[in-house]
């Protein structure tokens, strides 16, 4: 393929960039330029080819590692629990803190947070989060937050 075609794929993969504001289309603009810049100096396609697939690829890698550490989607999903700090009666644990408990007219599967204390064995624990379907219980009432 000629330079000529790889630089005005590069030109319209650009403008289409200024369009749409997105990053993703300047890679492929530099990744072509680098299939053009390879053509230029008289490498044959298949390096052209290889040399804008490499970029492109770098490019993408580089684009997605800023765009992840720029927006974090670290979503804490104990937002949107309803669950989370009621009581539940618990029926019976067993010496590793996994048992049964009574929660929302239905019995669960219940594990003590690994923090909690089995001496006692509490009667009421409060929801701290879930494993699966598995409720993970406190056996002291959440502080007010």
């Amino acid at each position: 393929m000629a330079p000529t075609a790889w630089f005005v794929g590069a030109l319209i993969a650009l403008i289409l960039e200024f369009l749409s504001g997105s990053f993703y289309l300047l890679v492929v603009a530099i990744a072509l330029a680098g299939g053009g810049l390879s053509a230029l100096l008289g490498g044959e396609p298949a390096y052209s080819l290889l040399a804008s697939s490499l970029i492109g690829l770098v490019g993408f890698a580089i684009l997605i590692r800023y765009r992840r550490r720029l927006n974090p989607r670290r979503v804490d999903p104990t937002i949107d629990d309803p669950d989370l700090y009621q009581q539940v009666t618990i029926l019976h644990l067993d010496a590793e803190g996994r048992g049964r408990g009574f929660y929302r007219g239905a019995e669960w599967d219940i594990q003590l947070d690994a923090a909690a204390t089995l001496s006692p064995t509490p009667e009421h624990g409060y929801i701290v989060g879930r494993d699966g379907n598995r409720l993970i219980l406190s056996p002291q009432p959440p502080l007010p937050r």
